[in-house]
């Protein structure tokens, strides 16, 4: 039987080369698809494209906390992490409170929260200038960049605060001033105490406390006042309880609901030959149960 003519051995010997080459290409394409890839890194972002600013909403203020608004006005997305607050109004930089990326797309603005840290009423020395300091990056893989900005505070927050927290702390040394109790009412106004304690230490007054956007102090027709004057002189030791009516001042359902403030009460006070506001608030027990009379009284729920 004729089983065919085998071909030349140097023809055998091209066809094992040429199959050996084909299995050995096969292996490399296979090993280059398998091998990690360096990220796509894109062009170095351009501090023009970014505006930077601090803001405090008033649901920030309740948290005592605030944003960093970053308004990305280029064309290509953006990426930020660590973001911080340096003012030497502050004991530290303000900071995420979650260490976190943000990826802003072109045209975007993204608030970015930041808790702010206990205020520093001494000066310091030298003072530092105020600044806002951004890891920044074409993606969230290569945040390679830094950007320092100056602090732009367009709502005036940061001033005010500081004073008013150091105001506090110095009132604190002459006087200890806490809402301490509450009275509800099924009708008529209910009442909130006040509680005083002088500590002999130095001069202060308290000359008026004010109405809230959730609760109003009422005269004695139970009519809704925007503030109560206050007479008290804090330069002698001792303590005082002050009850005051209170009156729901509206009953939007959703201002009760979305309450931040309502139960953060202002004091006008002098201390230190100075006069500004000074702010004490309820505790949280005290403000569910404010919260719960308020909704009673207009209506919103039920009683029992």
């Amino acid at each position: 039987m004729d089983r065919g003519r085998r071909p030349p051995a140097s023809a055998r010997a091209r066809r094992c080369a040429t199959l050996a080459a084909t299995v050995l290409l096969c292996g490399i394409a296979a090993l280059t698809a398998c091998a990690p890839t360096e990220p796509a890194v894109g062009a170095p972002v351009d501090s023009a494209d970014l505006e930077v600013a601090f803001l405090q909403q008033r649901s920030d203020a309740a948290e005592r906390g605030g944003s960093i608004r970053v308004t990305n006005t280029g064309d290509e997305a953006v990426a930020v992490g660590a973001v911080h607050l340096d003012d030497p109004r502050f004991t530290e930089p303000a900071t995420r409170p979650i260490d976190r990326v943000t990826v802003i797309p072109g045209g975007v603005a993204i608030d970015i929260a930041i808790s702010l840290p206990p205020v520093r009423c001494a000066p310091a020395d030298p003072a530092p200038a105020s600044s806002i300091t951004l890891a920044v990056g074409a993606s969230a893989e290569a945040l390679d960049q830094t950007l320092v900005v100056p602090l732009d505070d367009p709502l005036g927050v940061l001033a005010p605060l500081h004073a008013r927290e150091c105001r506090a702390e110095r009132l604190a040394e002459t006087a200890r001033i806490a809402v301490t109790g509450f009275t509800a009412a099924p009708s008529g106004p209910g009442s909130l105490e006040i509680t005083v304690l002088a500590t002999g230490r130095g001069d202060a007054a308290v000359t008026q406390i004010d109405s809230t956007v959730l609760l109003s102090f009422a005269d004695e027709g139970g009519r809704p006042l925007t503030h109560r004057a206050l007479d008290l002189d804090l330069d002698a030791e001792g303590s005082t309880a002050l009850v005051l009516p209170i009156v729901p001042a509206r009953c939007d359902a959703h201002v009760i609901q979305e309450d931040k403030r309502g139960t953060i009460f202002t004091l006008e006070v002098h201390v230190d030959g100075t006069r500004g506001p000074v702010e004490i608030a309820a505790g949280e027990q005290m403000r569910g149960e404010i919260l719960t009379w308020v909704s009673e009284r207009c209506g919103l729920t039920h009683a029992g």
